[in-house]
């Protein structure tokens, strides 16, 4: 996303510019999305306004999340494997039938 303080004065120029960056990088071979945000505006170029998010646990196991625009993603990848391996182990030794609940502060 890119982030702007004021109002988007020309939405259109915007665009033609985001997409003249994505058609750049995707003659590099890579596939870009951008999303502009303005005071009272968001403007997308491309068609998706997610991320995806791989995450790898110390058990090997692999899990791909889907993170949309706006929500809340751990900004330290490595931090976000640790702490969610700990969580499955933690989670392993509780007998079922069992309700867990997940509370988040930060």
């Amino acid at each position: 996303a890119l982030i702007y303080e004021g109002p988007a004065a020309d939405a259109a120029a915007w665009t033609v510019a985001a997409d003249a960056l994505r058609e750049a990088v995707a003659a590099a071979g890579e596939t870009v999305h951008l999303r502009g945000r303005f005071k009272g505006a968001t403007l997308l170029s491309g068609d998706r306004d997610f991320v995806h998010e791989t995450l790898t646990l110390e058990d090997g196991r692999r899990l791909r999340y889907e993170q949309p625009e706006g929500s809340f993603s751990h900004p330290n990848g490595s931090a976000n494997e640790r702490s969610v391996s700990w969580l499955c182990a933690r989670a392993a030794t509780v007998p079922a039938p069992a309700n867990l609940l997940e509370l988040y502060c930060g």
